[in-house]
């Protein structure tokens, strides 16, 4: 069954919303640096600035088998999404079904992106991810001991430390807690476009001749598409998808103007309404991978 899956491949992009501490003076207290892999997106709303990876959902599950054994089936993503083309109908025959069994268990594709992962595997990500941050964030500062021997009862929560069941702590509420979750639509739309004009820039680069050829470089694509029709006449296709064959490291490729990889092409990108994914995936031709499609 592909419900849940709105294209062949989902990844979870995550923006943080660190939630802000009001000193007694009414002051808002200072910002704490940048989250692990966060780009400052708008006030205190941070982006990954690549998609999440196959090594960082293989730590997850690694966590998970450690913390709460019996929730590691739950944790697995679905390798049989290779299987079916971007219509949804099966392709056993596809040049990417080879990697069925290969892509998530192999070190060969640490650096590529996380795929066939449902909603609810990617909010329960978004939870832990946030506990483990917020936890590495009290040890750093020393207001809790790191304890490596973490198992069911006695794992790290951001509501167990809140409510004092952590180790005895007592806990300090001065420090912000990093909230992971998926982005809206308007949000990643934004984040895509990057600060250009989506009328002008529907795919969210500013791309010159010498630029595009450095992309096609990197990713070793040997064809252009046409000019793109868009009120920017300059404006060039930077990769023809039709071409690939599976998608590219998570941070292959140019950046665009907000720092982020890959938010048009390679894998198709959660946001927080459940059935729609955004930017198109390697699969998907290079004009539906618009930002507003």
């Amino acid at each position: 069954m592909m419900n849940n899956y709105t294209k062949i491949v989902l990844i979870c992009l995550i923006l943080i919303q660190m939630q802000g501490v009001i000193a007694q003076n009414g002051a808002r207290k200072a910002m704490p640096p940048n989250p692990p892999n966060g780009v400052l997106f708008q006030d205190n709303l941070y982006i990954d600035r690549s998609e999440i990876s196959v090594v960082d959902w293989r730590e997850y599950e690694s966590w998970t088998k450690r913390a709460n054994p019996g929730l590691v089936g739950k944790v697995l993503p679905d390798t049989t999404v290779w299987q079916y083309n971007v219509e949804g109908k099966l392709t056993l025959n596809s040049p990417a079904s080879r990697l069925t069994e290969n892509y998530y268990p192999q070190p060969t594709y640490n650096e590529y992106p996380i795929v066939g992962i449902t909603r609810q595997q990617a909010n329960a990500y978004c939870a832990w991810r946030t506990d483990r941050v917020y936890e590495a964030i009290l040890i750093k500062k020393g207001i809790i001991a790191m304890n490596p021997n973490q198992d069911s009862s006695t794992f790290f929560t951001v509501e167990r430390y809140l409510n004092g069941n952590y180790m005895g702590c007592k806990p300090d509420t001065s420090v912000r807690i990093p909230l992971y979750r998926l982005p809206t639509e308007l949000e990643w739309e934004a984040a895509a476009a990057g600060g250009l004009d989506n009328n002008m820039y529907p795919y969210g680069y500013d791309f010159d001749k010498k630029s595009t050829a450095k992309y096609i470089k990197k990713r070793g694509i040997t064809e252009l598409l046409n000019t793109l029709e868009t009120k920017a006449s300059k404006q060039r296709g930077h990769l023809n998808t039709d071409t690939l064959k599976m998608p590219a490291p998570d941070r292959m490729g140019i950046k665009n103007k907000a720092g982020l990889y890959n938010m048009i092409g390679n894998v198709a990108e959660m946001i927080d309404e459940e059935g729609v994914a955004k930017g198109g995936g390697y699969l998907t031709p290079f004009k539906d991978c618009k930002i507003k499609n």
